[in-house]
C-alpha cells in the first residue's frame, strides 16, 4: 500500500525548479490518461466496441505506456518520461488510424492531442517538432490512399464511441493544461512580489544598483538606477540621464581604469574596480563597482550592463589611514633588523632610505657625528636626489649652523620652510650645497645624554612633515644611535660566537672520531690476538707430538700476526700524533715535496711499472713538510698499488688554481680499478679498506685525511669503477694560516 501511495503521489525536485515544474505536470497528465485509458477503454471493450480482442490490445498498452512513464518521472528522468511517451501515444494513433480506415478515421484527434502534451512537456520547440510530425504521418496517409493502397477497417465506431474518444482526448489535455497555466500565473506572482521586495530594499540601502542597455551602434538604448544613486553622487536620477552616461562623472585621473574596464567587459568578462567619482558638489568619493555584461550571442557583442555600485570613501580612508601606520611600522621593524645585523652602518642606512621614501617625502638624507674635543662634524651619510655626496667634515665651533643649533640644544630642530628670511635669521641656517631644499627637520643622536651626532631629513616642499612622522624619525634616530655605539661590540661578539661554534663543531668531530676510533681499535688490535692465541695452542701440540713441521708453520703464523699488531701500533699512534707534535711550519716549493714522495715510493712505481707525470711551476706552500710529504706518499702509493689489470699504469701530479675559497688546489690522478661514488666517503674513514686482502692497515688515507685538515684544508675524490680515480685536496694560502696553529 506504501509503494502504491508513494507511486500515485507527484514527485518533488526542490533543487532544479523547472525539472519540478515539468515532473509535476507529467505526474499528472500520467493519472489521467492512466485512468481515462483503464477506465473508459474497459467500458469501451465490455460495452461499445465490437473488437474486443484489439480494443483490449490497444487499452493493455496504453496502460502499461503510462505506468513506464511514471517510473520515469519518479526516478528523475524527467524528459526522458515525456519522450517515452509522446513516442507511444504516436504509435498508437499510427495503429489506430491504420485498423480504423486511415485518415477519416476520429483517432486522427490523438495527433492534436499529442501536439498539446508534447507543447506542455517540452515547450514551443517540442510541440513545433510534434505538430510537424502528425502533418508529415497524416501526409503518408493520404498518400498512401491516393497510391491505392487499402487500409483495413477493423474498428466500427457507434456515436457514442466518438464522444468516448473525444472525452478522452479532454482528460489528456485539459487537466496538464490547468496545471501548467496555474504554476505560470504562481510564477508571475512570485516574480512581482519579488522584484517588489527589491524595489523596497535598495531604496533604503547606501548602495544602488544600475543596468544600461545598449543598441547595435552601441549607444544607450535604455538605462535603470534604483537605490542611493543620489546620495552617493549628488545628482537625481534625470540630471544624471541628462548628462550623459557613466564616464561624466568619473574621475579624470581614473578615465583610463574606466576605459580598461569597459574593454574587459566588451570582452565578455566581469569586472569589479574601484575608481573616484566627482560629486555635484565637486567632492571626491571613491566607488567600487561590479559590473556583468550581457552579452547578445546572436550578433556577438555587448548588449548591457548589469550590477552594483558601493560608496567605499570611508573605508578608503581607514585603509589608508591603516596602510600608512603599517607602513611606518614595517619600517621601523626593517631598520631595527637591519641595524641590529652587525653590517656597516653607511650601507644599511643607504638601503633603507629607499624604504624611508615610500612612507613620507624625502629629498634629502643626512647622517653624521661630531666630536666635542674637535668640534669637527663628520657626514656619514650625505644623500641629495639619491646623489651620494662626498662631504667634507666642517668644524662646528666656527659655523654651527642647524647641525650646531641641534647639537648644542639637544632638541629637534623642525624649520618649515628654509627660504623664510626670519627663519633664516632665527637658526642661522647655512646652506651647505644649494640644492632647492624648502623643509629641514634635523633629530639629535643622543647617547648618555650627550649629543654625538645628527640625523637630518629634509624636502623640497615647505612644511613637509607631520608630527606623527617627526616622531617616527625620532624613534629611527635613536635605533641609529644604539646601532652605531654597539656595533663595535656586536662585532666582537659575533667574532667570539663564530670562535665558539668552531670550537664546538671541532669538539664534536673529534668526539664522533674518537668513538669510531675506540671501535676500530679495539676490532682490528682483537683478530690478531685470537689468531696468536690459537695458533700457541696448536703449536704446544706440535711441540709435544714432536711435530717439528707443523711447529715452524704455527711459528711464522705467530709472527705475521705479531707483525700486523705492530704495524696497526704504529699507524695509530702516528695517527694520534697528528695536531699534538708539529714540525715546523715552512714555505717550500710543492715540486719538492712531490719529488721527495716519489723517491720514497720509488719500489711500489717500478713494482707497478707506473708512468709518472709532475705539473711544473707550482706554487710555493706553506706547511709541515715531513707531513705533507707522508699525504703524497700515500696516494702517490695508493694510485700505483690500485691500478688492477691496467697495462699502462699512469699517475699524474699537478696544481688546478686557486677554489672559490682562494686555496690552492692540488690533485693526483691514476687511470686504476677506480671507485664506486657509494665508497668515496668511506675510504677516508679508519681501517676501511675496500679490498680486505690488500696489503696496508686501513689508516693510510685516515691519515691523510687529517693531515690535509689539519693544514685548514679538505680532500675528496671524483671516481668510478673502472675509470681510475683523482685525488683532490686543497691548503690555504700561507697568508691565511691561522697563527694559533703554531700552538
Amino acid at each position: 500500500m506504501n509503494i502504491l501511495i508513494k507511486f500515485f503521489t507527484t514527485p518533488s525536485f526542490p533543487d532544479d525548479e523547472e525539472k519540478n515544474l515539468a515532473a509535476r505536470t507529467l505526474h499528472v497528465l500520467h493519472l489521467n490518461m492512466f485512468f481515462a485509458t483503464l477506465i473508459l477503454g474497459t467500458l469501451g471493450v465490455i460495452f461499445i466496441f465490437r473488437e474486443k480482442t484489439i480494443t483490449g490490445i490497444v487499452v493493455a498498452i496504453g496502460v502499461l505506456t503510462v505506468l513506464g512513464a511514471m517510473i520515469l518521472n519518479h526516478r528523475g528522468n524527467v524528459r526522458a518520461s515525456g519522450i517515452f511517451l509522446l513516442t507511444a501515444l504516436w504509435g498508437v494513433t499510427v495503429f489506430l488510424l491504420y485498423v480504423s480506415g486511415g485518415i477519416r478515421s476520429v483517432d486522427l484527434i490523438f495527433f492534436l492531442t499529442g501536439t498539446v502534451i508534447a507543447g506542455i512537456t517540452f515547450g514551443a520547440n517540442g510541440a513545433i517538432f510534434y505538430a510537424a510530425l502528425s502533418l508529415v504521418t497524416s501526409m503518408g496517409f493520404i498518400v498512401a490512399k491516393n497510391m491505392g493502397v487499402v487500409l483495413p477497417q477493423r474498428f466500427t465506431f457507434p456515436p457514442f464511441s466518438n464522444w468516448m474518444i473525444l472525452f478522452i482526448n479532454l482528460a489528456f489535455t485539459v487537466f496538464p493544461l490547468k496545471i501548467a497555466l496555474e504554476t505560470l500565473a504562481e510564477s508571475n506572482k512570485r516574480s512581482r512580489a519579488s522584484e517588489q521586495r527589491y524595489r523596497l530594499i535598495a531604496s533604503v540601502m547606501s548602495d544602488y544598483a544600475f543596468s544600461v542597455y545598449f543598441d547595435e551602434q552601441g549607444n544607450i538604448r535604455d538605462q535603470w538606477i534604483e537605490g542611493a544613486f543620489e546620495n552617493i553622487t549628488g545628482y537625481s536620477h534625470q540630471e544624471f540621464f541628462e548628462r550623459g552616461d557613466w564616464r561624466s562623472i568619473v574621475h579624470p585621473d581614473d578615465i583610463k581604469q574606466d576605459e580598461w574596464d569597459m574593454g574587459q567587459l566588451r570582452q565578455n568578462k566581469r569586472v569589479v574596480t574601484e575608481i573616484r567619482i566627482v560629486r555635484k558638489d565637486g567632492a571626491i568619493r571613491w566607488v567600487r563597482s561590479y559590473g556583468h555584461p550581457l552579452w547578445d550571442k546572436k550578433l556577438n557583442r555587448l548588449a548591457g550592463i548589469y550590477g552594483a555600485v558601493q560608496d567605499i570613501t570611508e573605508q578608503k580612508f581607514v585603509e589608508d589611514a591603516y596602510w600608512q601606520s603599517a607602513n611606518e611600522m614595517t619600517l621601523l621593524y626593517k631598520l631595527s633588523l637591519a641595524l641590529s645585523s652587525g653590517q656597516d652602518l653607511y650601507n644599511e642606512l643607504r638601503a633603507f632610505v629607499n624604504e624611508l621614501k615610500k612612507v613620507i617625502v624625502v629629498d634629502a638624507f643626512h647622517v653624521g657625528f661630531y666630536e666635542e674635543e674637535t668640534g669637527m662634524f663628520t657626514y656619514t651619510l650625505f644623500l641629495n636626489d639619491d646623489d651620494d655626496l662626498n662631504i667634507p667634515p666642517r668644524n662646528l665651533k666656527k659655523t654651527p649652523g642647524l647641525t650646531g643649533e641641534v647639537i648644542s640644544t639637544k632638541q629637534t630642530v623642525y624649520v618649515s620652510d628654509i627660504a623664510d628670511l626670519q627663519a633664516q635669521t632665527k637658526h642661522h641656517i647655512i646652506i651647505v650645497r644649494d640644492v632647492g631644499m624648502r623643509t629641514y627637520l634635523g633629530i639629535p643622536l643622543i647617547l648618555e645624554d650627550k649629543a654625538i651626532g645628527v640625523m637630518s631629513v629634509q624636502s623640497k616642499q615647505a612644511n613637509a612633515y607631520s608630527q606623527e612622522q617627526i616622531r617616527m624619525l625620532e624613534t629611527i634616530a635613536a635605533q641609529v644611535v644604539i646601532t652605531s655605539e654597539k656595533s663595535r661590540l656586536l662585532e666582537q661578539l659575533q667574532k667570539e660566537l663564530i670562535e665558539r661554534q668552531r670550537l664546538l663543531h671541532e669538539m664534536e668531530v673529534k668526539n664522533a672520531e674518537l668513538e669510531r676510533f675506540s671501535y676500530t681499535v679495539s676490532h682490528d688490535l682483537k683478530t690478531p690476538l685470537v689468531t696468536i692465541r690459537g695458533f700457541l695452542g696448536f703449536m704446544e701440540k706440535s711441540m709435544l707430538n714432536g711435530d717439528v713441521a707443523s711447529f715452524q708453520r704455527d711459528l711464522q703464523r705467530v709472527t705475521k700476526a705479531t707483525d700486523r699488531m705492530n704495524q696497526l701500533l704504529k699507524d695509530l699512534l702516528e695517527l694520534s700524533r697528528i695536531g699534538r707534535v708539529l714540525n715546523e711550519m715552512k714555505e717550500v716549493p710543492f715540486e719538492s715535496l712531490v719529488h721527495v714522495a716519489l723517491e720514497n715510493v720509488q719500489g711500489r712505481i717500478h713494482e707497478k711499472n707506473a708512468s709518472v707525470q709532475v705539473q711544473e711551476k707550482m706554487p710555493i706552500v706553506f706547511v709541515d713538510q715531513p707531513r705533507m710529504i707522508e699525504v703524497l706518499q700515500n696516494l702517490i702509493d695508493n694510485a700505483a698499488k690500485y691500478m688492477g689489470e691496467q697495462k699502462k699504469p699512469e699517475i699524474e701530479i699537478g696544481y688546478e688554481g686557486r677554489d672559490v675559497n682562494n686555496y690552492h688546489l692540488f690533485f693526483v690522478k691514476d687511470n686504476g680499478m677506480g671507485i664506486a661514488p657509494e665508497h668515496h666517503e668511506k675510504i677516508f674513514g679508519l681501517f676501511n679498506k675496500l679490498d680486505i686482502d690488500s696489503e696496508g692497515t686501513g689508516v693510510g688515507l685516515a691519515l691523510v685525511k687529517r693531515i690535509v685538515e689539519f693544514h685548514g684544508g679538505r680532500i675528496w675524490v671524483k671516481s668510478e669503477a673502472g675509470f681510475g680515480s683523482t685525488f683532490y685536496f686543497s691548503l690555504p694560502p700561507a697568508e691565511s694560516i691561522p697563527a694559533e696553529t703554531e700552538s
